[in-house]
């Protein structure tokens, strides 16, 4: 299952990323926040392949399962 992340707060790593290490067949393909930079900024940092700068964009984005 592929997942958006509405947030890029620090919590969100052992909340989201790390969990979802844990299990099969998940995987983390973007985030978004209301500052692109910010999201970029996470996403590389998680390895996660696509950054929103709006949560609508994630909303939207069809690589989400």
């Amino acid at each position: 299952m592929k997942i958006g992340l509405l947030a890029a707060a620090r919590i969100t790593s052992a909340a989201l990323i790390e969990p979802a290490a844990l299990i099969d067949d998940v995987e983390p393909v973007a985030v978004a926040a209301r500052d692109l930079g910010r999201a970029q900024e996470s996403a590389d940092e998680w390895g996660v392949p696509t950054a929103h700068g709006s949560y609508e964009e994630l909303i939207a984005n069809d690589d989400i399962d």
